[in-house]
């Protein structure tokens, strides 16, 4: 099967159909990379409030990319508290966008089904109606 088969639901779809795929597709990966940062900046977080000695990073070294690594070592726990608060909000944030735009996404679908099925029902002959 070709790869063009896989998108052939885009040929006969408005502007705004694509428009909004293209929007749910970018904040879905929005969304998975916020996620993984929210995560690995959770990490330091409980190592300096459990720890009495500051941010210990070498227990997540396996975790944690080495070039984010390097730059966490250098962070005071404030700056990395706000960076988390930070994290968080923007994570919230494109959840709520992910949230609306599947919401006007469906809409449009129902709206555009709705239309499709009545015209089809209005064009057909009297005599078929119930067929």
């Amino acid at each position: 099967m070709e790869f063009k088969n896989y998108f052939s639901f885009f040929k006969n779809r408005d502007l705004k159909f694509k428009f909004f795929f293209i929007l749910i597709i970018i904040s879905s990966i929005l969304i998975f990379l916020f996620d993984s940062f929210s995560i690995i900046a959770f990490l330091p977080i409980v190592s300096a409030v459990t720890n009495s000695d500051g941010i210990g990073l070498s227990n997540y070294s396996n975790y944690i990319p080495d070039f984010l690594l390097d730059y966490l070592s250098y962070i005071e726990f404030e700056t990395l508290f706000l960076m988390l608060i930070l994290i968080f909000f923007l994570r919230n944030f494109f959840h709520i966008f992910n949230n609306f735009i599947l919401y006007k996404f469906t809409k449009h679908l129902d709206i555009d089904t709705s239309k499709k099925t009545f015209f089809l029902s209005i064009n057909k002959n009297f005599l078929n109606f119930y067929d």
